[in-house]
């Protein structure tokens, strides 16, 4: 967990996945409910996170949690190498390149996974699989400690405050 100032937002928490788990999903279909309690553990106005590999910019209960995508391997409608401009506006971005020579260059290198990085399952429905895999427990080497998250530590010395110090 990283916590940064950004021009136009204060204080930001960046994630893997959530402030609870590096293995816990969040998706464009992500009920209501579930979204807040995410975003309510993190105790930050805008969380950014990615995992899911699917950019969205969405909104619960005065939070704000947007997932930057990814480039190697998105799960989005057409391909290339998604990504987020941040501060002092939110621009979800995304950039062409030559994804046939990328691949070919994985699999001339004897990457293990070249099979999976340049995912064509339809994102949707990765999406919902997702979500319906989310009751299932998380591995207990993915949790995260409240402790760990910069925006709601408790200080040592006044248990009842809420310091955050960027520089720490």
């Amino acid at each position: 967990l990283l916590a940064r100032a950004v021009d136009g937002y204060g204080d930001v928490l960046f994630c893997h996945a959530t402030t609870r788990s590096d293995e816990e999903r969040v998706t464009v279909v992500t009920p209501r409910r579930r979204l807040a309690e995410i975003l309510e553990a993190s105790g930050a106005g805008l969380l950014v996170g990615g995992h899911t590999h699917r950019q969205f910019d969405r909104v619960q209960d005065g939070h704000r949690m947007i997932n930057a995508g990814s480039v190697g391997r998105p799960y989005e409608h057409r391909p290339g190498a998604y990504w987020l401009r941040l501060g002092p506006e939110v621009a979800l971005r995304r950039a062409d390149y030559d994804i046939a020579g990328a691949d070919a260059a994985f699999r001339a290198l004897g990457y293990p996974a070249a099979d999976l990085v340049f995912s064509r399952e339809d994102p949707d429905a990765v999406a919902e699989e997702y979500e319906r895999t989310a009751q299932r427990p998380l591995a207990p080497e993915s949790l995260i400690s409240a402790a760990e998250n910069p925006l709601t530590r408790v200080g040592p010395e006044d248990k009842s405050s809420m310091i955050y110090d960027p520089r720490a």
